[in-house]
């Protein structure tokens, strides 16, 4: 309970403390009685206080709802301020729709208006806004264009409005500064094995990948076989009831109306049941291979831990592989998206002529003015660049100048040579 629901538990057992002192001798009864009384009493005016809050919580949204179509009609006119003339002209007859405008009222006055409705837009929208992504995060594949409960509980009527409202909520919250920060998390996540060395570099990877099979078979669950299906009536009971009230011909009839149903109802569940079927068996195909391939996942995790390195130093091994540019984009924070092309030549053996592949890190420095301002690294793929073969690897830099080019140089944060 909280906290006024406890006071209202004490005033109670107090009050019944008194009363049970006068009626009742006997001390266990009296004592159990009136904590019984005090938390049922506490409980239900904690609900009473509750309900009223969330009635009152309600209220606010609903005004801050009402006040924020003003914003929303200027916005869809691009009308941010009352400054020029035709703007003037327009946010005047858009306000005559929202509220009530006398003949003296200022353009000033009107503006004020629209500042106010801007930010009631930006509460209502955050909290829609959140409201959503939690959503996302309960319920897999949820998509809030389709979810009238929740646009109901902001009292937004349409998609256009819920369009909107989500759309000034994610740029309220979601700032530069707070894209950025998320980008640079994403970038710290990307480099999470920039730091491995040989086959420790493998067994990382391979150990992330088995324990995300791991938790998606741990999440896959079979349909109940009888989901979804309708329940049949008593055509006996239905019948005698009518039959009871309206003679037995109406029973009758009600009766063979009963069955005709039911009928009906056991055609649509064997229908259901089949789809529940089909469904199990496809899942049950998807889990086998997912099975399978987490098998071939560990089998191969045993094989890298015992993996040969060479020796060969970074220095020697650079000449067998060619890395280059591909494509660069900038994102409006100005974290730079890249992709890069690795092509290798014949590689050396090792240890009684194994095959081998070249595995590493790719070091990009982003500079401006020949000052190096950002870097990002981009480890290779789990088995590594094999001789004679291109690869293509994507990488990131957040925190960089959306206003500024920069050049990027390419180079291996480490480089070395193992056994495939």
């Amino acid at each position: 309970m909280k906290w006024y629901g406890w006071i209202a538990a004490g005033i109670t057992v107090i009050a019944m403390g008194f009363c049970g002192g006068i009626m009742s001798n006997d001390a266990l009864v009296f004592l159990i009685t009136i904590i019984m009384f005090g938390v049922f009493g506490g409980l239900l005016i904690e609900a009473g206080v509750q309900e009223k809050e969330e009635e009152k919580e309600g209220q606010q949204i609903q005004k801050k709802y009402e006040d924020a179509l003003f914003y929303m009609a200027c916005h869809k006119e691009k009308i941010e301020s009352a400054k020029s003339m035709g703007e003037k002209k327009k946010i005047r007859l858009i306000a005559q729709k929202f509220m009530e405008i006398k003949n003296d009222t200022s353009e000033d006055e009107i503006g004020e208006r629209l500042q106010e409705s801007k930010q009631a837009a930006i509460e209502l929208g955050k909290a829609y806004y959140g409201a959503v992504q939690k959503k996302k995060k309960e319920e897999i594949g949820y998509r809030f264009e389709s979810d009238d409960e929740l646009a109901k509980k902001f009292f937004i009527r349409n998609e256009e409005e819920r369009n909107f409202f989500y759309g000034i909520g994610d740029q309220a919250i979601n700032t530069k500064e707070v894209k950025i920060e998320k980008e640079k998390e994403e970038q710290r996540y990307r480099e999470r094995f920039t730091e491995y060395y040989g086959r420790d570099k493998r067994i990382a990877m391979l150990q992330e990948e088995i324990s995300e099979y791991e938790d998606m078979l741990n999440r896959i669950h079979y349909v109940d076989y009888n989901s979804g299906t309708r329940k049949e009536k008593d055509w006996a009971v239905a019948g005698g009831i009518a039959s009871g009230l309206a003679g037995g011909a109406a029973g009758v009839a009600t009766a063979i109306n009963t069955q005709n149903y039911n009928a009906k109802v056991r055609d649509y569940n064997e229908q259901v049941q089949q789809k529940n079927m089909a469904i199990n068996h496809i899942i049950a195909e998807n889990k086998a291979e997912m099975d399978e391939e987490l098998k071939q996942l560990n089998r191969k995790l045993e094989h890298a831990q015992s993996v040969l390195v060479s020796d060969m130093k970074m220095e020697q091994l650079k000449p067998y592989v060619r890395i280059k540019e591909d494509t660069l984009s900038k994102r409006e924070t100005g974290t730079i998206d890249f992709k890069i092309k690795l092509e290798s030549k014949e590689l050396p053996t090792i240890y009684e002529n194994k095959s081998t592949v070249l595995d590493g890190v790719v070091r990009a420095d982003f500079c401006y003015n020949g000052e190096v301002k950002g870097t990002a690294y981009v480890p290779l793929t789990t088995y590594g660049l094999r001789g004679s073969s291109t690869m293509e690897c994507d990488g990131m830099c957040a925190g960089l100048d959306s206003d500024k080019d920069y050049t990027m140089n390419l180079s291996f944060k480490s480089l070395w040579l193992m056994e495939a």
